[in-house]
């Protein structure tokens, strides 16, 4: 019983996680003029970021409105950052968590200690992803 709840959590969590992707990859598709496979690509490289935000510290790469290239080092875990973990949410626009599936995600940027945003469609990359 054990073994097949564990198999049934895993199957449910890659669920999730395929109708999140599957969500953002027609979002990127519908709203971004790309192809089906560019948006799956960047979808599939949220998700990884994202999850990975929660999890740790992630240096990405992504181009910034105006252009420029961002090189990024980021999270949303507690006990990485004390800016962070002493933030407290006041009204602002920024949150913990990333649940929407529209292209704009929010992360704690460790160099310049505050919040800062990317779009899901200007991700370059992923770089290193330390799990705490």
């Amino acid at each position: 019983i054990t073994m097949t709840k564990t198999l049934s959590k895993q199957s449910e969590i890659q669920r999730a996680r395929n109708r999140w992707v599957m969500s953002l990859s027609n979002n990127l598709y519908e709203n971004n003029f790309i192809d089906r496979k560019e948006a799956k690509r960047l979808a599939d490289m949220a998700w990884t970021l994202v999850e990975a935000l929660g999890r740790g510290v992630v240096t990405f790469r992504y181009l910034k409105r105006d252009g420029t290239l961002r090189i990024a080092r980021g999270t949303l875990m507690r006990g990485i950052d004390r800016e962070f973990d002493a933030y407290v949410l006041k009204g602002s626009k920024h949150r913990e968590g990333n649940e929407n599936t529209d292209g704009r995600y929010t992360y704690w940027d460790l160099m310049l200690r505050e919040f800062r945003s990317f779009r899901a469609v200007n991700l370059l990359g992923i770089d290193d992803i330390v799990i705490k």
